[in-house]
């Protein structure tokens, strides 16, 4: 089951340079601590994460921490291997996995990541609902599973040996 929130966006015009088709393009207000609008890998669903709710968001960080404990890295540095890893403990939404890295959308039409986007300012403000980030398959897992799957990407998406 995907739980969805209503929410109000900024709404942007996005055109495909490929094809020229349009699509909405959304931005959450600068003024929202702590949430996010995530994207599908393959750039065409919105998912919302409140990261202060979110149940696995503290403890992915641990585990996160503890594989990386003897390595010097600066914060930014800590902050983008999490979001690289972060979207394998995501349920899929419409069957695809979450991309916590991903930046622009594609289009719905061809596939194509060459979007342009029309900012208004002001931005108009709409309400859209959108599925929320969910955990199910990882919280079902027992600590073991969860930290060799965080090793595992952190090898993978981070390319660096554990």
């Amino acid at each position: 089951m995907t739980i969805q929130r209503e929410l109000p966006v900024e709404l942007s015009e996005g055109v495909c340079q490929k094809c020229g088709d349009k699509r909405e393009v959304f931005n959450l207000s600068g003024f929202l601590y702590g949430e996010r609008l995530l994207l599908t890998e393959d750039g065409q669903c919105y998912v919302y994460l409140n990261c202060l709710d979110d149940t696995a968001f503290d403890e992915i960080n641990q585990i996160l921490k503890s594989i990386i404990v003897d390595r010097k890295m600066s914060h930014d540095q800590e902050t983008e291997y999490f979001y690289k890893i972060f979207g394998s403990t995501c349920d899929f939404v419409n069957k695809a996995k979450i991309d916590a890295t991903r930046t622009k959308v594609s289009c719905l039409s061809c596939g194509s990541d060459e979007i342009s986007v029309n900012e208004k300012f002001p931005p108009d403000v709409i309400r859209v609902t959108l599925p929320v980030i969910t955990h199910s398959a990882w919280d079902s897992m027992d600590e073991q599973m969860k930290k060799r799957i965080i090793i595992n990407e952190f090898k993978e998406r981070c390319a660096i040996s554990s």
